[in-house]
C-alpha cells in the first residue's frame, strides 16, 4: 500500500486532509496487482532518480523547490496546474505531500466531486509560458554564476535574466536612413563585405541612443560591441564610453582599476556611487562591463558630475563659463533648444514658474550634452580608434546634442567623420512571425534623425523589472 505523507509544518486545510484520507481509502481498496504495479513504478522511477550522484540530485532538486518558490511568491499568479495545490500561505515544504498524493486526489475528486479542477487562464502569445519561466528565474536566481557576491547583485541579475524572457529575440531590425532599408542585425553585423560595419573608417564615434531601463536595448548594445570589437583590425583600440560614469578623475581611476586590476561590479559601484550619481540597476550594463574587463577595453566616462548640473540648474551657468577644465558651452542653437523643450521637458515647462526656470533647465542639460562631447573628443583625440558611446536617447535624436557638439570639437582634425548615430526604438509589431515593425501615424525617420533606427519591442511592464 502507498502511504501518504501529509506535511503539516505549513498547515494544511481541512479539505486536503479529507482528500488525502478518502486517497487512502481509496487505494487500500486497489487490487494487489494493482500495489505490485504501483510499487515496481515507484521503485523504477527510484532507481532512475539515483543514476545522478547526491550533489547532483540536489541540484536538481533545488532548481525545482526555487522554481516553485518563486511561484508561490507571486500573489497575483499561480499556474492552473498548481491551483489545487499550492496557497500563498503555503511553502514549499507543503508542496511534497500534495504531489505524493496527486494521482490519489484525481480518483477521489472524480468519485467525491469535492475538487474542482480550476479553469486555465489564456495569455496572449506565449506571455504566460514566459512568466512561469520569469517566475522560476526569479526563484533560481542564486544558483547562476555572479560576478558580484552581494546580495543585490545576486537579485539584480535573477530579475534581468526574468526580464529578459518576456521578450522576442528576433525582433530586431536596423532602418538605415540613407538607404530606407531594413536590416536583420543578426545577419548584417556578421564579418564579411556584406556586415554594416564594414565601410566604417577606422577613427569612428558611434553615438547610441537607448531607454535606460530597456532590455532588449542592452541587448543590442551588447551585440553591437561584440560585431565592433570582432570586425576592428588589431592595432585598432575599441573603448566604451558610458553615461552612467561621470568624466571625472575618480571616475577614470575607478573603472581603470575595474577594467585593468581586480575590482569587481561591487567595487566598481561603491567608488562611483552608483546609486546616487545614477540610480537604475546595474544589471542593466553588466553584459556590457564584464565584456569590456575581459578584453581589457577602456570605458570612458562621458556625464557631468550630478553636483554640477544640479548647481546650473538651480542658478544657472553664468558664473562657471570659462572655468579651467569646464568645457565650452553653445546655448545659442534654436533648434536644439526647441527639441529639448518639446519632447523632453513638455511638462516642466508647463509647471515652470518663469522663463529664468526653463533656461535653467535647458542650460543644465545643455552642459551635459557638452561634457559627454568633450570627453568622447579628448579620447579621441589621444587615443584614437573606434570609440561606442551609449548615452539616453534624447541625447543622440536629431544629433544636435552630444553627435553634433563631438563634430564640433573634432570637424577641423584630419581622419574624423561625423559620428555614426543610432538610435534604439521600441515599436508594435503585427504578429510573432512578422519580420518589420509597424510604424503607426508616424513617417519612418529621415537622416536628420540618426543614420541608423534599431527598432525593437516596445517597453513591457513587469513587476520583476
Amino acid at each position: 500500500m502507498v502511504q501518504v505523507e501529509a506535511d503539516v509544518r505549513r498547515g494544511t486545510t481541512a479539505a486536503a486532509g479529507a482528500h488525502a484520507a478518502a486517497a487512502v481509502a481509496a487505494i487500500a481498496v486497489s487490487t494487489t496487482d494493482s500495489a505490485a504495479a504501483a510499487r515496481t513504478t515507484w521503485s523504477a522511477q527510484r532507481r532512475r532518480a539515483t543514476i545522478l550522484d547526491p550533489p547532483a540530485a540536489k541540484v536538481y532538486l533545488g532548481l525545482a523547490a526555487a522554481l516553485l518558490r518563486g511561484l508561490s511568491a507571486s500573489n497575483s499568479f499561480y499556474p492552473w496546474c498548481c491551483q489545487g495545490f499550492i496557497q500563498p500561505s503555503m511553502g514549499v515544504c507543503g508542496i511534497r505531500s500534495a504531489r505524493a498524493s496527486m494521482s490519489a486526489v484525481a480518483v477521489v475528486a472524480r468519485q467525491s466531486q469535492q475538487l474542482q479542477r480550476p479553469q486555465r487562464p489564456t495569455y496572449p502569445g506565449g506571455l504566460g509560458r514566459r512568466l512561469l519561466l520569469a517566475s522560476g528565474l526569479a526563484g533560481v536566481g542564486l544558483l547562476q554564476p555572479q560576478t558580484d557576491e552581494s546580495r543585490s547583485a545576486q537579485v539584480e541579475q535573477a530579475l534581468g535574466r526574468a526580464n529578459n524572457l518576456l521578450y522576442n529575440p528576433k525582433r530586431y531590425r536596423i532602418f538605415e536612413t540613407s538607404s530606407r532599408l531594413f536590416h536583420d542585425p543578426e545577419h548584417r553585423l556578421l564579418r564579411g563585405h556584406a556586415s554594416l560595419l564594414s565601410s566604417m573608417p577606422e577613427n569612428c564615434i558611434f553615438c547610441v541612443g537607448e531607454e535606460h531601463n530597456h532590455p532588449m536595448h542592452h541587448a543590442a548594445e551588447f551585440s553591437l560591441l561584440k560585431a565592433l570589437v570582432s570586425q576592428s583590425p588589431q592595432h585598432l583600440p575599441v573603448a566604451l564610453g558610458l553615461e552612467m560614469f561621470d568624466g571625472t578623475r575618480d571616475h577614470k581611476a575607478a573603472l581603470n582599476d575595474f577594467v585593468f586590476g581586480s575590482d569587481d561590479l561591487g567595487d566598481l559601484k561603491r567608488r562611483t556611487s552608483w546609486d546616487q550619481n545614477w540610480g537604475w540597476p546595474i544589471r542593466h550594463w553588466a553584459k556590457l562591463l564584464n565584456y569590456a574587463k575581459a578584453n581589457r577595453m577602456q570605458i570612458i566616462g562621458l556625464n557631468c558630475p550630478w553636483r554640477v548640473s544640479d548647481f546650473v540648474e538651480r542658478n544657472g551657468i553664468n558664473g562657471l563659463l570659462g572655468k579651467p577644465r569646464f568645457p565650452e558651452v553653445d546655448l545659442l542653437d534654436p533648434m536644439h533648444r526647441h527639441r529639448f523643450l518639446k519632447e523632453r521637458y513638455s511638462q516642466t515647462v508647463a509647471d515652470a514658474p518663469s522663463e529664468q526656470t526653463i533656461s535653467r533647465i535647458y542650460q543644465a542639460q545643455t552642459l551635459r550634452d557638452e561634457w559627454m562631447a568633450e570627453q568622447a573628443a579628448v579620447h579621441a583625440q589621444q587615443v584614437g580608434g573606434r570609440l561606442l558611446c551609449i548615452m539616453g536617447r534624447t541625447h543622440v535624436a536629431g544629433r544636435r546634442a552630444v553627435p553634433n557638439r563631438i563634430h564640433r570639437r573634432l570637424g577641423g582634425k584630419s581622419g574624423w567623420a561625423a559620428p555614426h548615430t543610432i538610435i534604439l526604438q521600441g515599436a508594435e509589431w503585427q504578429s510573432k512571425d512578422c519580420d518589420l515593425p509597424t510604424i503607426l501615424g508616424q513617417d519612418l525617420p529621415g537622416t536628420d534623425e540618426a543614420d541608423w533606427v534599431w527598432y525593437t519591442e516596445r517597453k513591457k511592464g513587469c513587476s520583476v523589472n
